[in-house]
Formats: structure tokens, C-alpha cells, sequence
């Protein structure tokens, strides 16, 4: 072999091996790079910059995909900057790569219980326990979930397990007087809250539970005198500032509190968090101007104060004043754009000024980057609301609920919207559960009352109400419902001293008054009726509900004129309520004033664009100006909210039925119209004339004898009758409905009365030429 010829293998040799010292270099320069992102992320961990911690940690994580250790601490840096989501996914890929990272594992059960799975961080920790008995956070982490859970016995004895394992550590010992508060026992509470300010004098947390206890237990000197001595232990305790000025307020000592923050501001005036706290004092006095002062303090003395902004447009939203509150909302925006507060407070702002779509766009994208934000699921569910989307309200008041079973604002609204929606057992259900969760809560009993009257449950819903009396007796609400249900029992007169009561109570109470008016007008009393309503439109002539009634009582005593007045009034008091223009178009329709009428639903229409009511109206107003396009395109645009609306669904089966139109349409809308409205009898009747019109009377003679039940007066649902009886061969019976349909339509015309005439003719010749 020549000089410079190389022998294969020996040359693939050299090349292996180059690139196995090469990838040797290559994997050691990546291992050292991951923990230099690891050593930086965890000082940035350290020092509390989260979002810098994540960067670090997320080019860790890349380098080097199967480092459990990595992926926790990037769990850690998440969880630290709010994003729970991500940070469970991390804790997750942790464990998955190293089963021994116990701490990973207790993150998992930290954010479990965060999403109230109690079970599931319970099995967090058991099994860190098995691993490690002495665990000090698996202990604790256990405590909680049991606590969540209401096993409060074994609650506090790992609890207890806990503090043993390490007594100095803080929070420990006042989380355990916590469960002992929480179980019912208030004086160990005191006892171990007393022990751990005797192992550490200085501690204020133990000291400002104390002080809590006490105000919780009523026993307000001893309040005073704890929050006092926190006080000269750490001056600067906000808390503790927060809540003596608050006892003294409480006692009708309100410059007493005031001094409380002036004292502090006085030693620093620079404290931005002092002047929020003096802020929210004056505010829950009531002195606004006094309020917005401080909270412009400590704006300018924090130019990137949040807080500040915040309240500022909490003030300006409160007063209506959104053009203000939107400024300070875009301040908060440009500082942070990302802020879940910013946009939690954007989203308010577009419900209050009624811009629904917005506003569920907007909560939407926050709860996309914070899912577990309770209460923008309960806006978001106001929102839908707004928008007229029932179904999605309850959908996120669901999903609310799940995330704070305790909150008493969400589980009243969705036993509210069960009840508008027909859905009695699941509203009474929730009422149930808002009583169990706070059963001193009036509105809770109100709920309740009210579901039980839904159901006919009258001596279980006066129960509710006796206990709301009890529990509220300063309010109206017992005494109307009270008023309600003995209308429901037709004990008239008991019912008006009830109404009476209630509106001596609250004047303003236009609910009770329209009651009384009633009753009044039912037994002839209508002067009595007109001084009522006058005397309460004297002491509040800007109240557009009580024009409402004057209207409505004048238009009952066929003043038309004084009625138009009132109703117009009423509007211009608040144009937003659509009532008053449903009301008069309803005085111009009786009227035969149809132009009118259709004119003035069309405007309560564009008052409430989502509510099908003013359409219904109005489509009916059409078909009697014989405007069925018109009336048609109504009730078509009634199902382009709702394309299961039952009235509008009948009332457009119906047009076809009777302009001979599409059959199989119409047969298709009148069973949609049947499932959802199953006891509506006009339904019933469409329904059964629609199969009768197909060739199947057979099908369509129990539901035209089911209206007829509910309507046995009405000329064409007899009419209905007899053609059907005569289709189906049974001539006598045909004969003495159609007979009985002219008679009821002597006093009540109907359109088919031509018809019904002929039918009748014919069975009657057919009847004789038999004979």
C-alpha cells in the first residue's frame, strides 16, 4: 500500500471518536449553561423577581427537558406571578420526571386545594408522608384539606403534628387557633393564641388574631386594649390601625377612628399605604369627597400606585361618572397592561354603561390568563345576563360556584335565574344551599320563600318568611312576600294589611303600593286608591315607578288622558325602563290607536333589545293591522335571540297554518313550541290543528281537547273541535262544538266564524240526507 493510503477502519476510528469527544464537549457545555440559568433563576426567586426568574428558568428547562428540579422551581416562579395554570403544569412535569421531588408534589397539593379538590391534595401529601413522616408542609397541607373538607377534629390534630415539628415557625400556631374558632371553640382558640404571644412577644400576628377574637366575641374592650398593645409592639401595623378605627366607628366613635390613621400619617405623611387606609375609612363613612382626597394623596406621593387608581375609578364607576373612571382604568392599563385588576375594573365599567359584548369579551380574555378569578366569573355571568343569554349565565355562575361555593351573591342569582326559567327543583335546591351557607342571611330566607311559592308551597314558604321578619324586621321584602302568599291563599284583606305594612316601612316600595292600589280598586275604593298613590307621589316626585302606577290606576278608571301623562313621566324620569312604554302601548292598543301601539313597543323594544316581550307584542299589534310581513319578520327576529322563544315559535306555526304556507314548517315549529311550553293551551291548539291539516286528526284531537280544558270558552279552539270531530266521521259531536263556537263567538269574534258556519251547514244537510 502507497505511502499516505489509510486503512478504512482506522480512519472511521479517528472519526468516532472526534465526534464522541465532541458531543462529550457539546452535552457538558449544555449541563453547565442549564445550571447557570438554574443558579440565576433561583436568586431571582430569592430576591422576589418573579418575572425574570421565569426566563431563566424556562431556558433551563429547554436545555435540559427531563430536569425535574428545573420544572419545579419554574412551578415556583409561575405561581409567584399568578399563572396557576402553567405553574400546575409544571408542578405536574416535576413529578412525572423525578416520582422523589417531594416538595413538587406538595406545590401540586398546594394548587389542588386552591381549586377546592380537597380529596386530591389530601392524596398530595399522604404520599409525601410515606416518604418523609416528618414532613413539616405535608402535615400542614394536610391540615388544610381536611379543614376544607370539615374534618376538623383530624384538621387540627396534623396541625398540632405540625407545630410540634417546628414551634417556631410563623403562621403555624395562629393557623391552629383558626380550626379551633372554626370548630366552635372559641376559648381554646384564646388559649393557644395567648401561648404563642407568651413564646413571642413581638409576633404581631398572634396579637392581632387575638384582637380579632375578641371583636368576633363581642367582647370590645378587650378589643381595644389588645389592638392597642399590637400597636405599641409595631406601630406601624396597618391591620391593626384598620381595625381599631373600625370598633370605634362601630361604637359611634368615628373621630376616635379618624384620629387613629391621622396619628400615623401625622409620623408618616409619605406612606401612601396609610393614606389608601384613611381613604377607605372615609368612604365607609360616607364622606366621599374626604375619601377621593386621600386616595389622590397616595396617588401623587406613588406615581405607579395601583391601589390608588383603582379606588379612584371604583368612586368615579359608583357615582355613574364613567367618562372620569375610564381615565384612571386606561392609566391602569398603559403601568400594567396585563393587570388582572386593570381588567377585572374595565369590565365593570363596560357592564355599567351596558356594553355587554365588550364586557364579555373582555372577561373572557382575563379569565383566559386567570382562570380561577371568582369574581370575573360572576361578572362575566351579569354580562351574559345583560345580553339576554340565560343559559350562559348560569354556565359561569356554575363554574363560580365550584371555585367559592360560599359566595352568596352567585348562588342567589342562579337560584333566581332557575326560577325565571321554569326550573323549580334546581332553584329550590340552591335556595337550600344559600340557607345552609348562611342561614342568618335574610336574602337567603327571601330565596327560599320564594322558591317554595314557585312550587305552591305556601306553609313552607311562610316559615322562610317569618324567619326573614325575624332576622330583617326593618325591611319590606318579608311583609310584601307575606302579602303574596296570602293573595295565593284568597285571604284578600290579610294580604292588604301586609302590603300596608310593608310600604310603611319602605315608602319607596312601588311593588307593595301597586298591590294595595289593586286592592283598593277590587273593592271600589277608588278614591281612596288615587290619595294613596298622590301621597306617595308628594314625598318622592322623582320616583318613576310611581308614575308607573298612576298611570296604570288612571288607565283602570278609563282616564286616558292622565294616564298617557303619567306613563310619559315615567320615561322621562328614566328613559332606560321599558316599561312605561309597554304600558301606554298597551292603553293604545285597547284603544285601537295601532300605529300608536306598534310605535311605542318598537321603542320599549330598543330599550331592552334582548327581551322578547315588547317583540311578542308588537308582532301580535302587525297581525291585527294585517300586516303579516311584518309581523312575521317580529317573531322571526324574536328567534334570532332565542330560537327556542315557545310564543313566537306558535305564533309563526300559526301564520303558516293560516296562510296555507309551508305544513311541514309549520308542524316542525309547533312541536318545538310544545316542548318547551308543554302546558301553554294556545300551543296545545296550534299543535293539534297543524296535525289535523296534515291528514292526522287523530293525533291532533287530545291536544285541541287539552286547550280546550284550559280555554273552554274560546270560539276557534271549538271550532278546531267540531272540524276535527267532523274529520274524524263523528258528526254529532262536530255538530255541538261548531254549534257551541258561534255561540262564544256572539261575544267574542273570531276569524274563523265564516268557516265554522259553512262546517256546520254542511253537517247538517250531510246529517239530514242520512236520516
Amino acid at each position: 500500500m502507497a505511502f499516505g493510503v489509510r486503512r478504512p477502519g482506522v480512519f472511521w476510528l479517528g472519526v468516532f471518536c472526534a465526534m464522541a469527544l465532541a458531543m462529550g464537549a457539546g452535552c457538558a457545555d449544555k449541563q453547565a449553561k442549564k445550571a447557570k440559568h438554574v443558579e440565576r433563576g433561583s436568586a431571582f426567586l430569592e430576591q422576589g423577581k418573579a418575572a425574570e426568574a421565569i426566563i431563566e428558568l424556562k431556558n433551563a428547562v429547554q436545555l435540559d427537558p427531563g430536569d425535574g428540579k428545573a420544572h419545579y422551581l419554574l412551578g415556583l416562579a409561575l405561581l409567584r406571578k399568578g399563572s396557576v395554570t402553567e405553574a400546575f403544569g409544571a408542578f405536574s412535569q416535576a413529578v412525572k420526571l423525578d416520582e422523589g421531588l417531594l416538595e413538587a408534589h406538595l406545590g401540586l397539593g398546594r394548587l389542588y386545594l386552591l381549586g377546592r379538590d380537597a380529596p386530591k391534595a389530601r392524596e398530595r401529601a399522604e404520599l409525601v408522608l410515606q416518604k418523609d413522616p416528618a414532613n413539616l408542609e405535608a402535615h400542614l397541607l394536610m391540615a388544610d384539606a381536611l379543614m376544607v373538607e370539615g374534618k376538623l377534629d383530624q384538621a387540627i390534630e396534623f396541625q398540632q403534628k405540625g407545630l410540634e415539628l417546628k414551634p417556631d415557625r410563623p403562621g403555624t400556631g395562629v393557623h391552629l387557633a383558626t380550626m379551633y374558632l372554626l370548630k366552635g371553640e372559641p376559648e381554646k382558640t384564646e388559649e393557644v393564641l395567648l401561648g404563642e404571644i407568651r413564646k413571642d412577644p413581638k409576633s404581631p400576628a398572634p396579637r392581632l388574631a387575638l384582637a380579632r377574637l375578641y371583636l368576633i366575641t363581642k367582647r370590645q374592650g378587650e378589643a381595644e386594649k389588645a389592638f392597642l398593645e399590637l400597636l405599641g409592639v409595631e406601630p406601624n401595623n396597618l391591620a391593626a390601625r384598620r381595625d381599631l378605627a373600625r370598633l370605634y366607628a362601630s361604637q359611634g366613635k368615628p373621630e376616635e377612628g379618624e384620629k387613629v390613621f391621622l396619628e400615623a400619617v401625622a409620623k408618616e405623611p409619605k406612606r401612601s399605604e396609610l393614606r389608601l387606609a384613611l381613604g377607605d375609612f372615609y368612604a365607609a363613612l360616607g364622606k366621599r369627597d374626604d375619601a377621593v382626597k386621600q386616595f389622590r394623596e397616595a396617588r401623587d406621593l406613588d406615581p405607579r400606585n395601583l391601589a390608588a387608581r383603582e379606588r379612584l375609578a371604583d368612586h368615579h364607576l359608583a357615582q355613574r361618572e364613567f367618562h372620569q373612571a375610564r381615565a384612571y382604568v386606561e392609566e391602569i392599563r398603559k403601568l400594567i397592561p396585563g393587570d388582572p385588576g386593570g381588567m377585572m375594573l374595565e369590565g365593570r365599567l363596560l357592564l355599567a354603561e351596558r356594553r355587554y359584548e365588550e364586557a364579555v369579551a373582555g372577561f373572557q380574555n382575563l379569565l383566559k390568563q386567570s382562570p380561577n378569578l371568582t369574581q370575573a366569573h360572576f361578572l362575566l355571568a351579569l354580562s351574559f345576563l345583560g345580553k339576554g343569554d340565560i343559559q350562559q349565565a348560569k354556565t359561569s355562575l356554575v363554574k363560580c360556584l365550584e371555585l367559592a361555593p360560599n359566595h352568596l351573591e352567585a348562588r342567589e342569582l342562579l337560584a333566581d335565574l332557575h326560577l325565571r326559567t321554569g326550573a323549580r327543583e334546581e332553584a329550590l335546591a340552591q335556595a337550600q344551599k344559600l340557607v345552609e351557607k348562611a342561614p342568618k342571611n335574610w336574602r337567603a330566607q327571601q330565596m327560599l320563600a320564594r322558591a317554595h311559592m314557585a312550587k305552591g308551597e305556601l306553609q313552607k314558604a311562610k316559615k322562610a318568611l317569618e324567619e326573614l321578619i325575624r332576622l330583617a324586621p326593618e325591611r319590606s321584602e318579608g311583609p310584601y312576600l307575606m302579602g303574596l302568599v296570602a293573595l295565593a291563599e284568597k285571604k284578600e284583606d290579610q294580604a292588604a294589611e301586609m302590603f300596608a305594612r310593608a310600604l310603611a316601612l319602605d315608602p319607596q316600595d312601588a311593588g307593595s303600593l301597586r298591590m294595595l292600589v289593586a286592592h283598593l280598586l277590587k273593592k271600589g275604593e277608588d278614591e281612596k286608591a288615587g290619595s294613596l298613590v298622590q301621597e306617595h307621589l308628594s314625598k318622592s316626585p322623582g320616583n318613576p315607578r310611581l308614575h308607573h302606577i298612576k298611570g296604570a290606576l288612571m288607565s283602570a278608571l278609563g282616564r286616558s288622558q292622565e294616564a298617557e301623562e303619567s306613563y310619559r313621566k315615567a320615561m322621562e324620569l328614566d328613559p332606560t325602563r321599558p316599561e312605561p312604554y309597554i304600558a301606554l302601548a298597551m292603553l293604545y292598543a285597547r284603544e285601537n290607536r295601532l300605529e300608536q301601539a306598534a310605535a311605542m313597543y318598537s321603542k320599549a323594544a330598543e330599550k331592552d333589545p334582548k327581551a322578547p316581550a315588547p317583540r311578542m307584542a308588537l308582532g301580535a299589534i302587525y297581525e291585527k293591522m294585517g300586516n303579516q310581513a311584518k309581523a312575521k319578520e317580529t317573531y322571526q327576529q324574536i328567534l334570532a335571540l332565542d330560537p327556542d322563544f315557545p310564543p313566537a315559535l306558535n305564533n309563526l306555526a300559526w301564520m303558516e297554518l293560516q296562510q296555507g304556507g309551508n305544513l311541514d314548517l309549520a308542524l316542525n315549529m309547533a312541536q318545538r313550541a310544545k316542548e318547551r311550553a308543554p302546558d301553554e293551551p294556545a300551543v296545545s291548539d296550534t299543535l293539534g290543528w297543524a296535525y289535523h291539516l296534515k291528514g292526522l286528526p287523530a293525533m291532533g284531537l287530545p291536544l285541541i281537547q287539552e286547550a280546550l280544558e284550559k280555554m273552554p270558552e274560546n270560539p276557534t279552539v271549538l271550532y278546531h273541535l267540531g272540524a276535527v270531530k267532523a274529520k274524524l266521521g263523528r258528526q254529532e259531536e262536530a255538530k255541538l262544538a261548531l254549534e257551541k263556537a258561534l255561540q262564544a263567538g256572539q261575544k267574542q269574534p273570531f276569524p274563523e266564524q265564516g268557516e265554522a258556519s259553512g262546517l256546520l251547514e254542511k253537517i247538517k244537510k250531510d246529517m239530514g240526507q242520512g236520516q
